[in-house]
């Protein structure tokens, strides 16, 4: 039982993919502020594969194909690109012009980590890290703005709402996760194999949280049909 609850989360970074990307097949609507975020989806979905399928088959895959870290590495730096990109042009973060330097600053800090300090094929705590702090700022941005707001906006009852909240879960399990994983596995290996659960449990939150977004947008759309007709 164990075992098999183990292998499921392991392969979460997959299946729980497949969850908000389900809800898009079932209501085949767009969202157009949401773009961001489904995009995210559908890159993130065989980046994935790649990444799980070369560590699980590894035995039946040529040596120089067996590496998966450039998978990662590409994973984090599109997710702050995309998940940045829909948390600076929700609520009032868009008006406000510091925010629009936030993701070519991170892009071009992170072309230069790779090129000055680290090849992408070694996977990089430090770049999932960074990651964290990017989110996580952009996300804090966004509630205390929301907080001090005076306008009628109920941002508790907006989808970004939920989906910020989402992201800082999943940045805040990760960033700590990342930080001390190479210590924890050099003194403890199951130690260290235990945080990488957290890290597939917390994501598969995260699309959890999504794909209720993606629900809770559709609702809302019907709801404002209905109410012009």
């Amino acid at each position: 039982m164990i075992a098999t609850l183990y292998e499921i989360i392991r392969w979460s970074e997959l299946w729980a993919l497949l969850i908000p990307l389900t809800i898009l097949r079932m209501y085949r609507t767009s969202h157009p502020e949401l773009k961001p975020i489904i995009l995210y989806l559908w890159i993130a979905l065989p980046l994935n594969f790649l990444s799980l399928t070369i560590s699980e088959f590894s035995q039946y895959i040529p040596s120089f194909l067996k590496n998966n870290n450039i998978f990662y590495n590409i994973h984090s730096v599109i997710r702050v690109i995309l998940f940045g990109t829909y948390i600076t042009r929700t609520g009032l973060l868009k008006s406000r012009k510091f925010f629009r330097f936030v993701l070519p600053v991170y892009f071009l800090l992170a072309l230069l980590y790779f090129w000055l300090r680290k090849s992408p094929l070694d996977f990089s705590f430090e770049i999932y890290c960074i990651e964290s702090v990017t989110l996580l700022g952009l996300c804090i941005s966004y509630f205390l703005l929301s907080i001090k707001d005076e306008s009628d906006t109920i941002w508790m009852d907006d989808t970004s709402f939920l989906l910020c909240t989402g992201i800082s879960f999943y940045e805040s399990m990760t960033f700590f996760v990342f930080l001390f994983f190479d210590a924890l596995w050099r003194i403890n290996m199951s130690f260290g194999e235990t945080t990488m659960m957290i890290f597939s449990g917390a994501y598969a939150i995260l699309c959890i949280i999504i794909a209720i977004a993606l629900s809770r947008s559709k609702q809302r759309t019907i709801q404002k049909t209905i109410a012009t007709h």
